[in-house]
C-alpha cells in the first residue's frame, strides 16, 4: 500500500498530470473530456484498487467492510494534504520526501480504520 500511495501521489501531482487534470476540470460540462478522463483514469484506477482491497479483506489483512468506500476513503486520505494546493494552483513539484511522509500519515489513518482488529 505504501508503494501504491507514493506512486499515486507522485503521478497525479507531477506537473504534467496536474495540468491535464486542470484541463479536464475546466472542460467538464462543456465537452466530454472531463467524463472521459474520469471514466478512463479515475474509475479505472479505483476499480483496480478496490479489487486489491477486496482481496486483502478476504484474506483478513484488512477488516471486512465496503471495499468501494474504503477505496474512496484511501484516495481522499492520500490527497488530503495536497488537494487544496492543487485546486488553487499552488502545488508545484512535490518532493519525494514530502510524498513519502504524506503517504505514511494517510496510511496510518486508513489502517486505523480498516486494519485487522
Amino acid at each position: 500500500m505504501r508503494h501504491f500511495g507514493e506512486g499515486f501521489l507522485s503521478f497525479i501531482y507531477s506537473p504534467e498530470v496536474q495540468a491535464n487534470r486542470r484541463l479536464a476540470i475546466a472542460a467538464a460540462g462543456k465537452t466530454d473530456l472531463g467524463r472521459l478522463m474520469y471514466e478512463r483514469g479515475v474509475l479505472r484506477s479505483q476499480r483496480l484498487v478496490t479489487d486489491f482491497i477486496r482481496t486483502a479483506m478476504s484474506r483478513g489483512q484488512l477488516r471486512n467492510a465496503d471495499p468501494d468506500l474504503a477505496t474512496k476513503q484511501l484516495y481522499a486520505l492520500l490527497e488530503a494534504e495536497l488537494i487544496d494546493l492543487f485546486l488553487f494552483q499552488l502545488a508545484a513539484d512535490v518532493p519525494k520526501e514530502t510524498i513519502r511522509a504524506m503517504t505514511a500519515r494517510a496510511l496510518e489513518v486508513f489502517l486505523a480504520a480498516y486494519g485487522p482488529r
